[in-house]
């Protein structure tokens, strides 16, 4: 998608995206961090014979995955100035652009 398409969609599409592709990183980590962990108590179960049972070896995944994306959720929108920030750094140079191309 080229940057002038994402200006002329308008802000608010593309702090949609902005968020969903924060989410995405929010969900990977959690999803990546959620498994390693759980591996290492499944390690140190099987190793160390501490017989704990499959879904207590399980439920840091989907803890560590669900905590991931609720902090997320919840500090989402604290970059949204910055984004407009951003948004409006780059697409005012297409508005100036417009502005002067309609005045010739």
């Amino acid at each position: 998608m080229s940057v002038r398409s994402v200006c002329e969609q308008g802000f608010h599409t593309y702090l949609a995206e902005q968020h969903r592709s924060s989410m995405k990183s929010a969900l990977s980590k959690g999803i990546f961090a959620g498994a390693i962990s759980s591996g290492l108590l499944a390690l140190a179960n099987h190793y160390g014979n501490l017989d704990i049972s499959w879904y207590y070896v399980a439920s840091p995944f989907a803890l560590i995955t669900a905590s991931s994306v609720a902090h997320q959720a919840i500090g989402e929108s604290s970059q949204d100035l910055e984004h407009k920030e951003a948004f409006d750094a780059v697409c005012g140079k297409y508005a100036k652009d417009d502005e002067e191309e309609d005045g010739e």
